[in-house]
């Protein structure tokens, strides 16, 4: 008896499949994504110029602080501020983000408040070398009041908004 050699159909559909994927991803790879368009201004902009510039603005509501140029900005500022260590998975950071841009808003022009993402590692590590939390940051929420440089006091855990505002009049005399 003679048997034919049969191909598997799975395989051949399996290894059809992986062709039109890799043909995709290398195809995707030549496209910039939104991201990197926004990341990289096209227009040669010196994107550590505009970081800082975005963070000096007049806005108002809380920074999110994502370039350790910015850092070195919060450590010399002269102004009261307010920095909320937190992490994006952390219940009781959820929790004070509901109010933390409000509290920005009512303290406009008085107090500025940043926010930094404590899974960052770079950013943890130019905020702790540029002093900012005056104890590692052990706990999260980590709620940070300086001024000119210099830590006032470092709160840990979530506090409702009233005891917030609290805080900041008692902290900066306001």
């Amino acid at each position: 008896m003679h048997h034919k050699k049969q191909t598997p159909w799975l395989l051949i559909g399996l290894a059809a499949a992986a062709v039109c994927l890799g043909t995709v991803y290398i195809l995707r790879l030549k496209k910039p994504c939104s991201m990197d368009m926004n990341q990289q201004p096209p227009t040669g902009i010196d994107t550590a110029a505009l970081a800082e510039t975005a963070v000096c603005a007049e806005s108002t509501g809380a920074f999110e602080v994502d370039q350790a140029c910015c850092i070195d900005y919060i450590a010399n500022c002269s102004t009261p501020c307010v920095i909320k260590f937190y992490a994006p998975w952390c219940g009781a950071c959820n929790h004070l983000a509901t109010y933390y841009d409000d509290v920005a808003k009512e303290f406009d022009g008085k107090v500025t408040f940043y926010s930094i993402n404590c899974d960052n590692a770079d950013m943890m590590k130019a905020a702790q070398d540029a002093g900012l939390p005056k104890e590692p940051v052990q706990y999260l929420p980590t709620l940070v009041f300086m001024e000119k440089g210099k830590v006032h006091e470092q709160q840990t855990g979530a506090m409702s908004k009233d005891d917030l505002v609290a805080k900041i009049k008692a902290t900066f005399a306001l």
